[in-house]
């Protein structure tokens, strides 16, 4: 059981990483270009900041993986 709760928790982990990186890069990338928001811009630069933030989201995922806390939290030898 534990094991399925990791594995979910990671998984929500990583959307919510995702979505919140890909809203500051996307963010700020039509800041930079246009001075304003807009909710329309470039596909192009949206599907890069897509791949840039799944890319993000899963290093960060990663590291806390192997944190202290996520290792006493589900501790492996019950896993197993």
């Amino acid at each position: 059981m534990k094991k399925l709760a990791r594995y979910l928790l990671n998984l929500i982990l990583f959307i919510v990483f995702v979505f919140v990186v890909f809203a500051v890069i996307n963010l700020s990338i039509t800041l930079m270009m246009t001075g304003e928001v807009d909710i329309h811009g470039d596909s192009g630069l949206n599907q890069m900041g897509i791949l840039v933030s799944g890319f993000i989201s899963w290093m960060i995922v990663g590291k806390i993986n192997n944190s202290k806390l996520w290792i006493r939290l589900f501790n492996h030898k019950d896993i197993s």
